[in-house]
């Protein structure tokens, strides 16, 4: 990511400072306070917790009432009017689940992220999929956790436990890469194998070692989504505009085509 934002301000002389927020609000609040004060020109932000309500709103909106470009990828606040660049992730779920749904699965496992709008976007996508296939969405067979929880490497135990309460669950969703290492983890306690005992897609490989792992997942387009980032920015300050308009970009999803999916 910044590598492709980088990439497009090569012909642009800027300064570029990263901030880490580690996916906590108070990290968030203290990065925002001090970059509104050392004038800033424009900001790329990835949303922390973007799924809820968010208590750092209104340092967002002092940026906006000084007319200080932002704009959002993966995760965007939507009670906010900025642009966002992000992943058809509706569409991308509609794809890795129909997969499942025509090698004939239907009892199909989900874990998602709840404090992360994408992983939201993505069960929303698997639940029309499912719908539109005729295949029932059952509440016990979709499990939920925070962000803090997934990037735990103990959290495969709850994973296991989860798999073992569906008997007759036959494939299952990972919600991201990260998801997907704890789901690999868990199944190898059980003792089971891909695909021969559950079938898995991926959204957001993000590994280098897709051709390896072979799993049929979407991949990240992160170097892309910098490069689309940087110029749209870049338009903005330009602009002088921080309205949402014509900057936001919905990219289209990329898959790999792996063998992790067994027809029933």
């Amino acid at each position: 990511l910044i590598d492709g934002i980088r990439n497009a301000l090569a012909d642009q002389r800027v300064d570029l400072r990263i901030f880490l927020t580690d996916n906590r609000f108070s990290n968030e609040r203290r990065c925002l306070q001090t970059v509104v004060h050392q004038n800033f020109q424009g900001f790329i932000v990835d949303g922390v917790k973007a799924s809820i309500m968010n208590p750092n709103l209104d340092c967002y909106k002092e940026l906006y009432r000084r007319r200080i470009p932002v704009i959002f990828y993966n995760n965007y606040y939507k009670n906010l009017r900025y642009p966002k660049v992000i992943v058809n992730d509706m569409a991308c779920a509609e794809t890795l689940v129909g997969k499942l749904i025509h090698a004939g699965h239907k009892r199909i496992a989900g874990i998602f992220v709840y404090d992360n709008y994408q992983s939201v976007e993505k069960f929303q996508g698997m639940a029309e999929a499912m719908r539109n296939n005729g295949v029932e969405l059952k509440d016990h067979y979709i499990k939920w956790c925070i962000s803090d929880e997934a990037h735990s490497p103990g959290y495969s135990r709850s994973i296991e436990k989860f798999l073992r309460s569906l008997p007759k669950c036959t494939a299952i969703v990972c919600c991201n890469y990260v998801i997907y290492r704890l789901v690999r983890q868990a199944l190898e306690k059980m003792g089971r194998s891909v695909p021969e005992d559950y079938s898995l897609v991926c959204f957001d490989y993000s590994d280098e070692n897709l051709d390896q792992e072979n799993i049929t997942c979407s991949v990240t387009r992160s170097y892309e989504m910098g490069q689309e980032l940087g110029k749209r920015l870049i338009r903005m300050i330009e602009n002088k505009d921080c309205d949402e308009k014509n900057y936001s970009c919905v990219m289209k999803p990329v898959f790999h085509e792996g063998n992790s999916i067994r027809k029933i």
